[in-house]
């Protein structure tokens, strides 16, 4: 649904807008353009100004800091621009269009003034926002500009899956590795857990030569018997948060070598 800008009456000029539906306005162009951050944006140009006087424009449409994260410190902003009254006669509201459902109201630092053209917004629920703002011109003409981004609970990812040495074998040295990394925290405070969920019958539980720290992201394994042994690790961070990787090896019997004749 397209959306307009009503101004309530009063004496008092300086108001914050109000959003209702745009039937029966102008829908003057609607542009979808790419924001710095990378997300979809549509900026909206639905109100006519007074003739002779140019409409407030947006030197940058609406854009979100590089990475949103649920919990995190956010960041909103666009940047208008009028070459009658100046950048500093406008002034920016900030709305949500859109929210995952049953997900709280984001907040807003700050509203309705000029310093609002840049915001912090807090998420509480990963999944989809369109944020929308609108900038305002004290002679009551305004444009808008949508953005939409992903937020996302913020946690450790693997950047290279689990992976065992090559041709492993019983009795020889085995080795087992993963590589992660994390949105807030430095690699070096990941710590790497491995855990044999599968392995052939009859066979001890492989031992890993270090678990559970950092270190561990590069272990030393050894094998009782040949066959297919299934492995899992998983990442963690200092806030708990949790990524895991499988990895299913092969052991091979030992090679004897072969008697000279």
């Amino acid at each position: 649904m397209n959306l307009a800008i009503r101004r309530k009456s009063g004496p008092s000029r300086r108001v914050r807008p109000e959003l209702i539906p745009l039937e029966g306005r102008k829908l003057m162009s609607a542009d979808v353009v790419t924001s710095p951050g990378g997300h979809s944006v549509t900026a909206l140009f639905t109100t006519q100004p007074p003739s002779g006087i140019p409409q407030p424009n947006f030197a940058d449409q609406a854009f979100t800091s590089p990475t949103f994260y649920v919990g995190g410190i956010d960041m909103l902003g666009a940047f208008g621009a009028d070459q009658n009254r100046g950048e500093g006669a406008l002034f920016y509201t900030w709305t949500t269009l859109s929210a995952p459902a049953g997900a709280p109201a984001p907040t807003f630092s700050n509203n309705g003034t000029n310093a609002s053209k840049l915001v912090s917004v807090a998420v509480a629920t990963p999944g989809p926002y369109t944020f929308q703002v609108a900038v305002e011109a004290t002679d009551g003409s305004y444009m808008l500009s949508r953005v939409t981004v992903e937020a996302t609970v913020p946690g450790p990812r693997i950047v290279v899956g689990a992976f065992s040495s090559a041709s492993p074998t019983v009795g020889a040295l085995n080795q087992l590795a993963v590589v992660g990394t994390d949105d807030i925290f430095p690699e070096s405070a990941l710590g790497y857990t491995w855990f044999s969920i599968a392995r052939p019958a009859g066979a001890s539980a492989p031992t890993f030569s270090s678990n559970g720290t950092n270190a561990s992201k590069l272990v030393s394994v050894s094998y009782s018997k040949p066959g297919t042994y299934v492995f899992d690790v998983v990442v963690v961070d200092p806030a708990g948060q949790a990524a895991l990787s499988i990895e299913t090896v092969v052991v091979a019997k030992p090679t004897r070598p072969r008697a000279r004749g």
